[in-house]
């Protein structure tokens, strides 16, 4: 990921950093645990966190090979199924 943030290509960068940001309203949501009124508050928000960063990560990212397979990585680890049966003409499609 660190690749990302400080890249030379603009667009990897803006993509790294949009990562980033979301990472660490991710990690500042685990901390923050205790604060939720209940177990169920606390994953609505997680899962909220969570889908963002997925989207941002697959849908959004800028068409380069480098953050294309990044975005490959989150959507194999996310959905458990290969990204080559999404993918039409470079982009994909689900």
């Amino acid at each position: 990921m660190k690749d990302f943030w400080v890249a030379a290509d603009l667009r990897n960068r803006a993509y790294g950093e949009r990562l980033l940001e979301h990472f660490r309203k991710l990690f500042h949501l685990i901390h923050r645990r205790e604060e939720y009124s209940s177990e169920q508050t606390f994953r609505r928000a997680l899962q909220r966190v969570r889908n963002e960063l997925v989207c941002d990560a697959t849908i959004e990212s800028p068409l380069t090979r480098e953050s294309e397979n990044l975005a490959d990585r989150f959507y194999l680890l996310t959905f458990r199924t290969p990204v080559s049966k999404f993918h039409v003409g470079g982009r994909r499609t689900a």
